[in-house]
């Protein structure tokens, strides 16, 4: 019981520190958004919990990212069992395109290529993942009397405020002979229709900023009866922009994320060890141009605790490429 009430103030204590969040101009490397909207160890790693949905600068694009993780999971629950090695390799095509002045849409298609490897054989699994789609309201917007987006987008004192929401479609292959393995989360797809929310606050002072991002995924029912556990992510990072007498800059960023999942189900009755929850030391970078941006983010495990401990996550990685508009 009173590990209960902790885990409740714990999930209280998340939500108001990071409900400020927004996705907006945002000063912190797209990966950190995408790992949170295309990450879900416990749930299927298609989707990416702290990873991130845009840019350190908040650009218009299209875009092409690649998104690598690896885990470790034992076939059994005890020390000496057998070792199973997984990678998940992601190609996904992404947008953030304006409708009106306050509202955005981003789109999500990722194209998976995963790999498990047994002590003699190894399986692999390939193909269309799950398609996202998001609509993000801007709630705030301010700059500086001062404010002159040709020169000042990139280094400026500004908050903005955004929140949004989504659906995942189900468009990846959900196979149930291998959801039946010890990582439910070695699929192409979740099989179901979810539902995301999503707040992110940025504020910058200058070269120096800080952003956050948090959101929560609502998981249905598949057809085989199957239902992933919802998921809270979260994250937060600082960054410092250089800039160049081009209006170039690189902006180097460091922060935190985590993702907490709740127990997988099947005929509506919980599945015995699929929930967990994990929290990440992120580092990344991000060079922008006027019309292109490159970035990277690395993502490291602190403490994790998924599946009672039989499935590990050794780290995450992401690099992408956008054009801007």
């Amino acid at each position: 019981m009173k590990d209960l009430k902790k885990n409740n103030i714990l999930f209280v204590l998340l939500s108001i520190l990071f409900s400020a969040n927004s996705i907006g101009n945002n000063p912190f490397p797209t990966s950190y958004e995408s790992f949170l909207e295309d990450c879900d160890a416990c749930g299927c790693g298609n989707n990416g919990g702290s990873l991130g949905m845009g840019g350190v600068i908040d650009n218009n694009f299209i875009g092409i990212r690649y998104l690598y993780q690896k885990y470790n999971s034992k076939d059994g629950i005890f020390n000496n069992s057998p070792s199973i090695d997984e990678s998940f390799n992601t190609i996904q095509i992404w947008s953030r395109i304006p409708i009106t002045e306050n509202i955005e849409i981003q789109a999500f298609v990722p194209f998976h290529f995963h790999h498990r490897n047994y002590i003699n054989k190894t399986t692999s699994i390939n193909g269309l993942g799950d398609i996202s789609l998001f609509a993000n309201y801007t709630l705030l917007k301010k700059q500086n009397s001062n404010y002159i987006e040709t020169t000042d987008k990139i280094t400026s004192t500004n908050h903005l405020l955004k929140i949004g929401g989504g659906i995942k479609i189900p468009t990846g292959k959900f196979d149930e002979k291998i959801n039946n393995t010890i990582n439910p989360s070695f699929q192409l797809g979740t099989g179901s229709i979810d539902y995301m929310t999503n707040i992110q606050y940025t504020y910058k002072y200058n070269e120096l900023g800080m952003t956050n991002f948090l959101n929560y995924y609502f998981k249905t029912t598949n057809e085989k009866e199957y239902k992933f556990g919802n998921q809270l992510n979260f994250s937060s990072s600082f960054f410092y922009v250089f800039k160049d007498n081009q209006n170039h800059s690189f902006v180097p960023s460091l922060g935190i994320s985590g993702e907490f999942y709740k127990s997988n189900k099947k005929f509506n009755l919980e599945i015995k060890n699929t929930k967990g929850h994990a929290l990440f030391s992120n580092i990344g970078m991000e060079y922008n141009t006027e019309k292109l941006t490159f970035g990277a983010l690395a993502i490291y495990p602190i403490n994790q605790k998924l599946a009672q401990g039989t499935i590990e996550i050794e780290y995450r990685t992401s690099i992408y490429l956008n054009y801007n508009f």
